[in-house]
C-alpha cells in the first residue's frame, strides 16, 4: 500500500487554530507537509520566510499531531525569494517520496481557480485534490490585525507563537499590505 502524503500550502503569517482545524481533518493521513510559501504571487507583503518558518515550527510542536511536519522547501525551488507555483512545488515533492500517494489540500476559495493556474492541469490526474470546508473563523488576516492592536489573540493561535509575536513585536509595524 502506498504511503500516504497530504501537502498544505499557505503564508502561515502567522498560523491559527484555523490552520489547527484543517491540519486535524487530515490525520488519516501518513504524513502531512506544511509548507510556508515564501512570497505572494499578487505581491502581498509577508513577515520574512525564516520567521514565518520559525513561527511554523513552533506551532507544529504546539499543536502536537504525529503525523504533521514542516517542510520549508520554497527557498530550494526559487533560491531569489520569488514565488513558487504549486505545481514547481509539488514536482520539487515527488521525487523525495518516490512510492508515496500526494494529496494537495485547498480551500474551497482555491479550488475555483486551481484548475486555471499555469502548470495545475498537468499536476490533475497525478495527485489528489482534497478540498477542506472552512470550520474556523479565525484567519491569519484577523490575527495580524488584533496582534498590531494589542488585543488578545491568546484564543486564535497557540501559546509559543502567541509569545514569538509579542517577544519579537512581529506585527507593531503592520503595513497596509498586511491586513489583505
Amino acid at each position: 500500500m502506498a504511503h500516504t502524503i497530504a501537502v498544505l500550502s499557505s503564508a502561515f503569517n502567522p498560523p491559527t487554530i484555523g490552520h489547527k482545524s484543517i491540519l486535524e481533518r487530515l490525520s488519516f493521513f501518513d504524513k502531512v507537509l506544511v509548507v510556508p510559501v515564501q512570497a505572494d504571487p499578487r505581491g502581498r507583503q509577508f513577515l520574512d520566510y525564516d520567521l514565518r518558518r520559525s513561527m511554523l515550527e513552533v506551532f507544529v510542536k504546539d499543536i502536537d499531531l504525529p503525523n504533521v511536519e514542516v517542510c520549508a522547501v520554497e527557498h530550494e525551488i526559487d533560491d531569489a525569494g520569488g514565488h513558487v507555483r504549486t505545481s514547481e512545488l509539488i514536482e520539487h515533492l515527488l521525487p523525495l517520496y518516490p512510492e508515496s500517494e500526494f494529496t494537495f489540500a485547498i480551500g474551497p476559495d482555491k479550488m475555483k481557480k486551481f484548475p486555471s493556474i499555469r502548470g495545475n492541469d498537468d499536476l490533475l490526474g497525478r495527485i489528489n485534490i482534497l478540498v477542506c470546508a472552512e470550520r474556523s473563523d479565525v484567519r491569519s488576516e484577523f490575527v495580524r490585525e488584533k496582534a498590531f492592536r494589542n488585543v488578545d489573540i491568546s484564543n486564535d493561535t497557540t501559546h509559543s507563537v502567541v509569545e514569538m509575536i509579542f517577544q519579537k513585536a512581529l506585527y507593531d509595524d503592520m503595513n497596509d499590505n498586511w491586513l489583505v
